[in-house]
C-alpha cells in the first residue's frame, strides 16, 4: 500500500526527518488561508498514488501575487494517468543548492535491505549542451546489526556530503531505516534530499509503500488509510469472491483465472493499448459472480469497453451467459460489450446471447481487437 506524499511526510517528521512546512486540503476555497500561515511564495503538489504529475500540470510554483485559489482549483480537478486528484499539498518553496536521491528496498537477489544513494549533479557540456553525472552507492545491511555508522560515513563521502552535516545526514538515514524496520514498509525513498540555502537537509520528496499483508500490527496507519479508487474496489469485488486489480488502460476484463487475464493485457499491450480493471471470478464462477463483476464495471465511469473472456472448465459457459444477461437487465445505461465463451456448454451460452446488445467473438484475438475497434468508433 503506498501512501500519499503529505502522509509520508508526516511519518517522516515522526522519525525526525526534516521536511518543508506545509498543509494539504480537499478544498481550493482554504488554499489562501494556508499560503498566509506557511509564506507568500508556495508550491502545490496534487496528491495521487502515481508518478508524472509535473508533465500534466499537477505541481505548480505559485507566486505571492499570483490567484492561489485558481492554482488549486485548476489541480483538483485533473485526472492524472486515470487517478483524480482529490487534496493538493500545498507546501513552502525551499531554494535548493544540492540534490540527493536516497532509498531503502529489499534486493531480492542478495535477500537483505539495501541503501541506494546517489548525487545528481548538471554539469554544462560544450558538445551536448547540458549532461548529468551521478555518483551511485549500494550499501547492503545485515538485520542482525542494522545500518552501522560506518555504512553511514560510505554513503557520505561517495555523495560528497559536507562533514559539516555528517550528523544531520546520519539522523535522516537512521529515522529511514527505522521507519523500515518499524513499519513494515516495502520501500521508503526521499527524491530529492535537498542541501537548501541555509544549509539544511531537507526532504522534499517521500514516498512510502507498506506491506499489505502486515498492515494489522499498524493500527495507526488503517486508521489514516485515504480511500483510494483501487482501496474501493478491492472492498467491493471481495464482497463477491472476486479478485481485482486495476491498470492504467481504459478496457475492462472479466477473466476466470488470472492467467487468462494476463494473456489479455500482453494482447492488448501488443496492440498498443492496456488493460483498466482486471476482475477475476475464478473456477467454477456461477451466474452471480459474472453479474456482480458486470455491475462494478458497468458503474466505473474510467471504463470505456468490457470484455468478458471465460474458458469453461469448471466453469459453465451457459451460467456465465445468464449472469450477463442479469446485470443487463439491472443496467439499461452501460458500456459496449465484448464476450468470449469457450469449453464446457460454451455454445449454449453462446444461444442466450445471441439477441442480446453486445459482441460475441469466436476467438480470444478477434474479441480483443473488437473492443479496441469499438473504443475507436465510440
Amino acid at each position: 500500500m503506498r501512501l500519499f506524499e503529505y502522509q509520508a511526510k508526516g511519518i517522516f517528521h515522526k522519525y525526525g526527518i526534516p521536511v518543508p512546512k506545509s498543509q494539504v486540503t480537499s478544498n481550493a476555497a482554504f488554499a489562501e488561508q494556508i499560503r498566509d500561515e506557511i509564506g507568500d511564495a508556495v508550491v502545490l503538489k496534487a496528491q495521487v498514488l502515481t508518478r508524472g504529475r509535473s508533465k500534466v500540470g499537477g505541481v505548480r510554483l505559485v507566486y505571492p501575487k499570483d490567484d492561489i485559489t485558481d492554482a488549486a482549483t485548476r489541480i483538483l480537478g485533473l485526472s492524472i494517468n486515470n487517478y483524480e486528484v482529490r487534496k493538493v499539498l500545498i507546501e513552502e518553496v525551499v531554494q535548493v543548492q544540492k540534490e540527493y536521491f536516497i532509498r531503502v528496498e529489499i534486493d531480492p537477489y542478495l535477500e537483505k535491505p539495501v541503501f541506494i544513494a546517489s548525487k545528481f549533479e548538471v554539469k554544462k557540456s560544450l558538445t551536448n549542451g547540458m549532461e548529468t553525472t551521478e555518483n551511485r552507492i549500494r550499501v547492503p545491511i545485515d538485520l542482525s546489526f542494522g545500518l552501522l555508522d560506518y555504512q553511514i560515513r560510505k554513503i557520505a563521502v561517495t555523495l560528497e556530503v559536507g562533514k559539516d552535516l555528517w550528523d544531520k545526514f546520519s539522523r535522516i538515514l537512521n529515522g529511514m531505516w527505522k521507519i523500515f524496520r518499524e513499519l513494515d514498509v516495502e520501500f521508503v525513498e526521499i527524491n530529492p534530499l535537498v542541501l537548501n540555502e541555509a544549509n539544511q537537509l531537507v526532504a522534499l520528496g517521500a514516498v512510502i509503500e507498506l506491506d499489505e499483508s502486515a498492515l494489522f500490527r499498524h493500527a495507526e496507519v488503517l486508521e489514516n488509510r485515504e480511500p483510494t479508487d483501487e482501496s474501493q474496489l478491492k472492498a467491493e469485488t471481495e464482497k463477491f469472491g472476486i479478485s481485482s486489480s486495476q491498470y492504467k488502460g481504459n478496457i475492462g476484463c472479466i477473466v476466470n483465472g488470472a492467467a487468462f487475464g494476463y494473456a489479455i493485457g500482453d494482447m492488448l499491450q501488443s496492440l498498443g493499448s492496456q488493460i483498466g480493471i482486471l476482475l477475476d471470478v475464478g473456477d467454477g464462477a456461477g451466474d452471480e459472480k459474472i453479474s456482480a463483476g458486470l455491475d462494478i464495471l458497468f458503474r466505473n465511469r474510467k471504463t470505456n469497453c468490457i470484455l468478458i473472456a471465460i474458458f469453461g472448465g469448471l466453469a459453465r459457459c451457459d451460467k456465465a451467459a445468464n449472469g450477463i444477461l442479469k446485470s443487463l437487465t439491472n443496467n439499461s445505461k452501460n458500456q459496449p460489450l465484448v464476450v468470449y465463451l469457450n469449453g464446457t456448454n460454451s455454445e449454449a451460452g453462446k444461444s442466450l446471447l445471441m439477441h442480446s446488445n453486445l459482441f460475441i467473438e469466436e476467438t480470444l484475438i478477434d474479441a480483443v481487437k473488437k473492443c479496441l475497434e469499438v473504443i475507436k468508433n465510440k
